[in-house]
């Protein structure tokens, strides 16, 4: 074989190996390159979902904002403003009315609806299946201050206290007055409300005293042991 066939030959082995190799690498690479493709869609989508949860967040807050502030415009808290939309459109709002002005009209409502009584209570009491002589009713636990101009008496007479029970409101004043000619001398150890008017007699001038406290307040005489009554303040009407 001469030296231009062998330069021919080789020539051709070198071509084709060049071939084969070019083949080999387009094989290779088409795989690669789908593959890099999808991680570009999936790191696509992932920043798509990164930004709608970041969207909704930020609108779970607001809306979380808008329910405060309707919560605060029922709940009557002044200067709370009624958020934009609340009621379907632009809303032009005011501060809500002061307590102190809520409490006068409420007054001024119960006044016209009834005279500023709250109601009125009716039953029937019995004592051993029968009606007592001397019924006491007196409404507990509702707030009253002193009452004012009230007035009431325990009479000493026959040296005895008439009536020998009595039920008052607080800041009512009690009068002793003595029809008996001996001398009595009225006085209470109670803790609620101790006293001692001392001793006078029949046309002495009337001793009295203002019961302020809630409680009961028993009475004695100090000069007839056989005397006694009791007191009975309530704190209300």
């Amino acid at each position: 074989m001469t030296a231009s066939k062998h330069r021919l030959t080789w020539a051709r082995a070198v071509g084709a190996a060049a071939a084969l190799a070019a083949a080999a690498n387009l094989g290779l690479t088409a795989p690669a390159r789908a593959a890099q493709k999808d991680t570009e869609e999936v790191d696509k989508l992932k920043q798509q979902v990164k930004e709608q949860r970041a969207l909704i967040i930020h609108l779970i807050e607001m809306e979380q904002q808008r329910n405060e502030m309707l919560l605060r415009v029922l709940r009557g808290d002044p200067g709370a403003p009624l958020p934009p939309g609340a009621l379907g459109g632009p809303v032009e709002t005011t501060p809500a009315p002061a307590p102190n002005k809520i409490a006068a009209a409420a007054r001024a409502e119960t006044a016209r609806a009834g005279g500023g009584r709250g109601g009125v209570v009716t039953g029937k009491v019995t004592v051993d299946g029968k009606a007592p002589d001397d019924l006491y009713v007196y409404v507990r636990n509702v707030p009253s201050g002193l009452v004012r101009n009230h007035a009431v008496e325990i009479k000493q007479k026959d040296k005895r206290f008439v009536p020998e029970t009595l039920v008052v409101q607080r800041g009512t004043k009690v009068s002793f007055p003595n029809f008996d000619a001996v001398y009595h001398n009225v006085f209470s150890p109670s803790p609620v409300h101790p006293f001692d008017l001392g001793s006078y007699r029949a046309g002495d001038p009337v001793r009295s005293e203002t019961l302020s406290a809630a409680g009961v307040v028993d009475l004695y005489c100090n000069l007839h042991a056989s005397m006694r009554a009791s007191i009975l303040v309530v704190p209300g009407p």
